[in-house]
Protein backbone atom coordinates (compact mmCIF):
# COMPACT_ATOMS: atom_id res chain seq x y z
CA UNK A 1 0.00 0.00 0.00
CA UNK A 2 1.06 3.13 -0.76
CA UNK A 3 -0.73 6.14 0.40
CA UNK A 4 -1.12 9.66 2.75
CA UNK A 5 -2.50 9.71 6.22
CA UNK A 6 -3.29 12.87 7.84
CA UNK A 7 -4.13 13.33 11.15
CA UNK A 8 -5.22 16.62 11.34
CA UNK A 9 -7.82 16.30 9.08
CA UNK A 10 -8.88 12.53 9.78
CA UNK A 11 -8.18 11.44 6.03
CA UNK A 12 -7.00 8.26 4.75
CA UNK A 13 -5.84 8.38 1.09
CA UNK A 14 -4.70 4.85 -0.04
CA UNK A 15 -3.29 4.02 -3.39
CA UNK A 16 -2.70 0.10 -4.85
CA UNK A 17 -0.80 0.06 -8.05
CA UNK A 18 -0.02 -3.38 -7.82
CA UNK A 19 -0.95 -6.36 -4.90
CA UNK A 20 -4.09 -7.51 -3.46
CA UNK A 21 -6.14 -9.07 -5.94
CA UNK A 22 -9.27 -8.14 -3.74
CA UNK A 23 -9.65 -6.10 -0.57
CA UNK A 24 -12.97 -6.12 1.56
CA UNK A 25 -14.06 -3.28 3.80
CA UNK A 26 -16.41 -3.59 6.64
CA UNK A 27 -16.91 -4.88 10.27
CA UNK A 28 -16.95 -9.09 9.68
CA UNK A 29 -14.89 -10.50 6.93
CA UNK A 30 -17.33 -11.71 4.56
CA UNK A 31 -14.93 -13.08 1.43
CA UNK A 32 -11.72 -14.03 1.26
CA UNK A 33 -10.01 -11.08 0.18
CA UNK A 34 -6.41 -10.75 0.31
CA UNK A 35 -6.68 -7.76 2.40
CA UNK A 36 -9.42 -7.07 4.69
CA UNK A 37 -9.42 -3.67 6.29
CA UNK A 38 -11.26 -3.64 9.46
CA UNK A 39 -14.07 -0.68 10.36
CA UNK A 40 -13.56 -1.41 14.13
CA UNK A 41 -9.98 0.04 13.96
CA UNK A 42 -11.50 2.24 11.55
CA UNK A 43 -13.28 3.96 13.90
CA UNK A 44 -11.45 4.58 16.59
CA UNK A 45 -8.91 6.13 14.76
CA UNK A 46 -11.66 9.16 14.44
CA UNK A 47 -11.32 8.47 10.70
CA UNK A 48 -14.22 10.70 8.76
CA UNK A 49 -12.71 10.53 4.91
CA UNK A 50 -11.61 7.59 3.41
CA UNK A 51 -10.02 7.33 -0.29
CA UNK A 52 -9.39 3.98 -1.89
CA UNK A 53 -8.07 3.45 -5.28
CA UNK A 54 -7.30 -0.46 -6.22
CA UNK A 55 -7.18 -2.44 -9.43
CA UNK A 56 -8.73 -5.41 -7.75
CA UNK A 57 -11.90 -6.40 -6.68
CA UNK A 58 -13.15 -4.25 -3.68
CA UNK A 59 -16.02 -5.61 -1.54
CA UNK A 60 -18.23 -3.18 0.96
CA UNK A 61 -19.19 -4.49 4.18
CA UNK A 62 -20.67 -2.96 7.01
CA UNK A 63 -19.08 1.02 7.45
CA UNK A 64 -20.24 3.50 9.73
CA UNK A 65 -18.73 6.77 9.37
CA UNK A 66 -18.85 9.96 11.13
CA UNK A 67 -21.32 12.74 10.32
CA UNK A 68 -20.37 14.65 7.37
CA UNK A 69 -17.72 12.38 6.66
CA UNK A 70 -17.14 10.97 2.81
CA UNK A 71 -16.02 7.42 1.04
CA UNK A 72 -14.36 7.29 -1.86
CA UNK A 73 -13.49 3.34 -3.72
CA UNK A 74 -12.43 2.87 -6.85
CA UNK A 75 -11.82 -0.66 -8.29
CA UNK A 76 -10.32 -2.11 -11.83
CA UNK A 77 -12.10 -4.96 -11.32
CA UNK A 78 -15.11 -5.31 -10.00
CA UNK A 79 -16.82 -3.45 -6.66
CA UNK A 80 -19.80 -4.81 -4.50
CA UNK A 81 -21.84 -3.68 -1.82
CA UNK A 82 -22.41 -6.30 0.93
CA UNK A 83 -23.88 -4.50 3.99
CA UNK A 84 -24.81 -1.21 5.41
CA UNK A 85 -23.14 1.84 4.53
CA UNK A 86 -24.11 4.42 6.83
CA UNK A 87 -23.49 8.74 8.09
CA UNK A 88 -25.55 11.64 8.15
CA UNK A 89 -25.31 14.25 5.56
CA UNK A 90 -21.65 12.01 4.08
CA UNK A 91 -20.61 12.21 0.50
CA UNK A 92 -20.09 8.52 -1.27
CA UNK A 93 -18.57 7.77 -3.90
CA UNK A 94 -18.35 4.03 -5.36
CA UNK A 95 -16.47 3.60 -8.96
CA UNK A 96 -15.38 1.31 -11.48
CA UNK A 97 -12.85 2.03 -14.34
CA UNK A 98 -12.33 -0.19 -17.26
CA UNK A 99 -9.35 -2.03 -18.20
CA UNK A 100 -8.32 -3.88 -21.20
CA UNK A 101 -10.80 -6.46 -21.91
CA UNK A 102 -12.73 -6.40 -18.02
CA UNK A 103 -16.00 -4.39 -17.79
CA UNK A 104 -15.83 -4.38 -14.14
CA UNK A 105 -19.57 -4.24 -12.53
CA UNK A 106 -20.72 -2.59 -9.58
CA UNK A 107 -23.06 -4.14 -7.17
CA UNK A 108 -25.51 -3.18 -4.30
CA UNK A 109 -26.14 -6.71 -2.95
CA UNK A 110 -29.49 -7.83 -1.17
CA UNK A 111 -30.36 -6.22 2.25
CA UNK A 112 -27.29 -3.82 1.61
CA UNK A 113 -28.13 -0.23 2.64
CA UNK A 114 -25.95 3.24 1.29
CA UNK A 115 -27.73 5.55 3.89
CA UNK A 116 -26.59 9.34 4.16
CA UNK A 117 -29.91 10.41 5.38
CA UNK A 118 -29.75 13.79 7.60
CA UNK A 119 -30.00 13.35 11.69
CA UNK A 120 -32.71 14.26 13.58
CA UNK A 121 -31.98 16.87 16.21
CA UNK A 122 -33.68 17.65 18.99
CA UNK A 123 -32.78 20.73 20.92
CA UNK A 124 -34.83 20.43 23.82
CA UNK A 125 -32.50 21.52 27.06
CA UNK A 126 -34.69 18.24 28.99
CA UNK A 127 -33.84 15.72 26.16
CA UNK A 128 -30.59 16.84 24.90
CA UNK A 129 -28.47 18.82 27.29
CA UNK A 130 -25.75 16.87 26.91
CA UNK A 131 -25.58 17.19 23.04
CA UNK A 132 -26.51 20.60 22.52
CA UNK A 133 -22.84 21.12 20.68
CA UNK A 134 -22.73 18.35 18.87
CA UNK A 135 -22.27 18.03 15.08
CA UNK A 136 -25.60 18.78 13.30
CA UNK A 137 -26.06 17.35 9.84
CA UNK A 138 -29.62 17.35 9.39
CA UNK A 139 -28.79 17.52 5.32
CA UNK A 140 -28.91 14.39 3.18
CA UNK A 141 -25.77 13.17 1.93
CA UNK A 142 -24.80 12.60 -2.06
CA UNK A 143 -24.55 9.25 -3.35
CA UNK A 144 -22.61 8.77 -6.59
CA UNK A 145 -22.51 5.60 -8.35
CA UNK A 146 -20.29 5.54 -11.67
CA UNK A 147 -20.01 1.96 -13.05
CA UNK A 148 -17.72 1.41 -16.50
CA UNK A 149 -19.56 -1.71 -16.75
CA UNK A 150 -23.28 -2.65 -15.50
CA UNK A 151 -24.34 -1.14 -12.36
CA UNK A 152 -26.75 -3.45 -10.00
CA UNK A 153 -28.95 -2.58 -7.59
CA UNK A 154 -30.51 -6.03 -6.04
CA UNK A 155 -33.83 -6.27 -5.02
CA UNK A 156 -33.94 -5.49 -1.64
CA UNK A 157 -31.06 -2.93 -1.50
CA UNK A 158 -31.82 0.68 -0.26
CA UNK A 159 -29.70 4.03 -1.38
CA UNK A 160 -31.24 6.56 0.94
CA UNK A 161 -30.68 10.44 0.89
CA UNK A 162 -33.49 11.87 2.73
CA UNK A 163 -33.82 14.97 4.86
CA UNK A 164 -33.32 15.07 8.77
CA UNK A 165 -34.51 18.01 10.29
CA UNK A 166 -33.71 19.91 13.73
CA UNK A 167 -36.50 20.92 16.58
CA UNK A 168 -35.77 24.10 18.71
CA UNK A 169 -35.83 24.66 21.78
CA UNK A 170 -38.28 27.51 21.16
CA UNK A 171 -40.53 24.19 18.95
CA UNK A 172 -39.61 25.34 16.06
CA UNK A 173 -39.05 23.15 13.17
CA UNK A 174 -36.31 23.56 11.11
CA UNK A 175 -36.18 20.96 7.76
CA UNK A 176 -33.21 19.94 6.16
CA UNK A 177 -32.61 19.16 2.39
CA UNK A 178 -32.53 16.02 1.18
CA UNK A 179 -29.42 14.82 -0.93
CA UNK A 180 -28.89 13.39 -4.34
CA UNK A 181 -28.33 9.99 -6.12
CA UNK A 182 -26.62 9.58 -8.96
CA UNK A 183 -26.03 6.07 -10.80
CA UNK A 184 -24.31 6.06 -13.96
CA UNK A 185 -23.12 3.12 -16.02
CA UNK A 186 -21.49 4.15 -19.36
CA UNK A 187 -19.34 1.46 -21.57
CA UNK A 188 -15.84 2.49 -23.10
CA UNK A 189 -16.74 3.37 -26.71
CA UNK A 190 -13.99 1.28 -28.22
CA UNK A 191 -15.44 -1.68 -26.76
CA UNK A 192 -18.84 -0.73 -28.69
CA UNK A 193 -20.72 -2.93 -25.70
CA UNK A 194 -23.53 -1.43 -24.04
CA UNK A 195 -23.41 -1.88 -19.90
CA UNK A 196 -27.28 -2.31 -18.35
CA UNK A 197 -28.47 -0.17 -15.13
CA UNK A 198 -30.61 -2.25 -13.19
CA UNK A 199 -32.74 -0.50 -10.67
CA UNK A 200 -34.25 -3.54 -8.79
CA UNK A 201 -33.55 -1.40 -4.98
CA UNK A 202 -35.32 0.91 -3.38
CA UNK A 203 -34.10 4.60 -3.93
CA UNK A 204 -35.18 7.45 -1.50
CA UNK A 205 -34.76 11.23 -0.93
CA UNK A 206 -38.04 12.19 1.29
CA UNK A 207 -37.45 15.73 2.49
CA UNK A 208 -39.96 17.75 4.49
CA UNK A 209 -40.21 20.46 1.89
CA UNK A 210 -39.21 19.32 -1.11
CA UNK A 211 -37.62 16.02 -1.99
CA UNK A 212 -33.64 15.53 -3.45
CA UNK A 213 -32.34 14.83 -6.88
CA UNK A 214 -32.26 11.98 -8.95
CA UNK A 215 -29.75 11.70 -11.73
CA UNK A 216 -29.53 8.14 -13.94
CA UNK A 217 -27.34 7.64 -17.04
CA UNK A 218 -27.48 4.91 -19.34
CA UNK A 219 -27.65 3.92 -22.88
CA UNK A 220 -31.20 4.05 -23.11
CA UNK A 221 -34.68 4.72 -21.64
CA UNK A 222 -38.17 3.76 -21.89
CA UNK A 223 -41.05 5.57 -19.84
CA UNK A 224 -43.76 2.77 -20.15
CA UNK A 225 -44.41 -0.49 -19.09
CA UNK A 226 -42.80 -2.50 -21.88
CA UNK A 227 -39.08 -1.51 -22.79
CA UNK A 228 -36.70 -3.13 -25.65
CA UNK A 229 -33.41 -4.81 -24.84
CA UNK A 230 -31.01 -2.44 -23.07
CA UNK A 231 -33.32 -0.09 -21.81
CA UNK A 232 -33.81 1.11 -18.48
CA UNK A 233 -37.91 0.63 -18.14
CA UNK A 234 -39.57 3.42 -15.45
CA UNK A 235 -42.55 2.60 -15.27
CA UNK A 236 -45.12 5.75 -14.47
CA UNK A 237 -45.21 4.84 -10.34
CA UNK A 238 -41.44 5.34 -10.31
CA UNK A 239 -41.88 8.89 -10.58
CA UNK A 240 -44.41 8.83 -7.63
CA UNK A 241 -42.05 7.20 -5.39
CA UNK A 242 -38.96 8.02 -3.32
CA UNK A 243 -39.87 11.38 -2.58
CA UNK A 244 -37.40 13.43 -5.44
CA UNK A 245 -38.22 16.54 -6.73
CA UNK A 246 -35.81 16.61 -9.52
CA UNK A 247 -34.92 13.94 -12.18
CA UNK A 248 -32.32 14.07 -14.62
CA UNK A 249 -32.02 11.09 -17.34
CA UNK A 250 -28.84 11.60 -19.95
CA UNK A 251 -28.85 8.35 -22.38
CA UNK A 252 -25.49 8.16 -23.68
CA UNK A 253 -25.15 5.19 -26.37
CA UNK A 254 -21.84 3.57 -27.85
CA UNK A 255 -24.05 2.09 -30.31
CA UNK A 256 -25.81 3.81 -33.21
CA UNK A 257 -29.66 3.51 -32.79
CA UNK A 258 -31.46 5.49 -35.16
CA UNK A 259 -34.16 3.46 -35.10
CA UNK A 260 -35.02 4.09 -31.81
CA UNK A 261 -35.15 6.90 -30.18
CA UNK A 262 -32.54 6.93 -26.95
CA UNK A 263 -35.19 8.38 -23.96
CA UNK A 264 -38.89 7.25 -25.35
CA UNK A 265 -41.92 7.75 -23.80
CA UNK A 266 -44.51 4.78 -24.80
CA UNK A 267 -47.38 5.23 -26.18
CA UNK A 268 -50.54 5.58 -23.79
CA UNK A 269 -48.17 6.44 -21.02
CA UNK A 270 -49.20 9.34 -18.39
CA UNK A 271 -46.31 10.46 -16.28
CA UNK A 272 -47.29 12.43 -13.04
CA UNK A 273 -44.61 14.38 -10.89
CA UNK A 274 -46.84 14.15 -7.58
CA UNK A 275 -43.74 13.40 -4.90
CA UNK A 276 -44.35 12.29 -1.65
CA UNK A 277 -43.07 14.47 1.40
CA UNK A 278 -42.15 13.69 4.96
CA UNK A 279 -44.56 14.98 8.02
CA UNK A 280 -43.77 14.70 11.64
CA UNK A 281 -46.15 14.01 13.69
CA UNK A 282 -46.60 15.17 18.14
CA UNK A 283 -44.02 12.47 18.60
CA UNK A 284 -41.22 14.10 17.50
CA UNK A 285 -40.84 16.84 20.59
CA UNK A 286 -40.02 13.67 22.98
CA UNK A 287 -37.65 12.18 20.04
CA UNK A 288 -34.35 12.37 21.36
CA UNK A 289 -31.26 13.32 19.31
CA UNK A 290 -30.36 10.65 16.77
CA UNK A 291 -33.76 9.10 16.42
CA UNK A 292 -34.61 7.35 12.64
CA UNK A 293 -36.91 10.55 11.84
CA UNK A 294 -39.55 7.67 10.12
CA UNK A 295 -40.05 6.93 13.50
CA UNK A 296 -42.25 9.76 14.13
CA UNK A 297 -42.95 10.83 10.31
CA UNK A 298 -45.27 9.62 7.71
CA UNK A 299 -45.31 9.99 4.13
CA UNK A 300 -48.19 12.35 2.76
CA UNK A 301 -48.75 14.08 -1.14
CA UNK A 302 -49.77 17.62 -0.52
CA UNK A 303 -51.84 19.33 -2.26
CA UNK A 304 -51.44 20.64 -5.41
CA UNK A 305 -51.36 24.08 -4.26
CA UNK A 306 -48.79 23.79 -1.09
CA UNK A 307 -45.90 21.69 -3.67
CA UNK A 308 -43.15 22.34 -4.35
CA UNK A 309 -42.02 22.45 -7.84
CA UNK A 310 -40.78 19.53 -9.19
CA UNK A 311 -38.45 18.60 -12.26
CA UNK A 312 -37.97 16.27 -15.01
Amino acid sequence: LAGLLQIGRIDLQLQVPIGPSSIELGRHRRTDAALFVDEARLARSGLNRLALVSPGLITLGDLFLDAGGSLALTSGTGLVVDGNVQASGAKVSLRTQQQPGLRPALTVKAGSRIDTQGGWVNDSAVLDAATAAAPRFINGGEVTLDAEGDLTLEAGSLIDVGAGALLGADGTLTAGRAGSIRLATVADEAEAIETLLVLNGELRGYGLDAGGSLTLVAPAFTLGTEALAQEVLLAPEFFRSGGFAAYALNAESVQSLSDSPLIRVAAGSAISLDPEVLQPDQRMFSAPTGTDIDAFASRTRLPAAQRAATHL
